[in-house]
């Protein structure tokens, strides 16, 4: 494996996805300029998106879908503040006052908390529902083995005994 970890969940072997020099890169730059072009921007971006770029840190599966589940709708959090920060002086005292306001933080992280509710129950509920599915379609096709069997008979079962 060359010196590289896996993570083992339900028979499925993850391998951490390695991040591309370039996606590093570029995204250095734009926090740079965000940082000094728009600060006021940067700090209710770099605060109300923590939960983001925690689950990025944690996440090293192929994909990061932990990061992308997390990501949209904290960002769908963090959107309206941003708006409101533009729409009503930007300035750092406007940033502040919204970083401040429980309601706006508690936005923000409600959102990514919605985010990680989808990433852990959605595969559960949808294993379970395809569980259940695959269980009917066995009760289904032994309903019709029988059928098959009363009409062909018996030979149809063991055709090499």
């Amino acid at each position: 494996m060359s010196g590289q970890t896996t993570l083992s969940t339900q028979g499925f072997e993850f391998q951490p996805a390695p991040m591309p020099k370039r996606f590093k890169i570029g995204l250095a730059i734009c926090a740079i300029v965000t940082m000094t072009v728009w600060p006021p921007t940067a700090m209710v971006i770099a605060i109300g998106m923590l939960p983001t770029f925690v689950a990025f840190a944690i996440d090293r599966t192929r994909g990061r879908w932990a990061a992308q589940c997390v990501g949209a709708p904290n960002f769908a959090g963090v959107l309206p503040f941003v708006i409101d920060l533009w729409l009503h002086g930007h300035s750092v005292n406007t940033a502040e006052r919204i970083l401040t306001d429980p309601f706006s933080l508690s936005s923000m992280y409600g959102g990514a908390a919605i985010g990680w509710l989808l990433f852990v129950c959605v595969p559960v509920i949808t294993n379970r529902i395809f569980r259940v599915l695959a269980q009917r379609r066995v009760v289904d096709l032994r309903a019709r083995q029988k059928k098959l069997l009363e009409e062909w008979g018996d030979n149809v079962a063991n055709p090499f005994e």
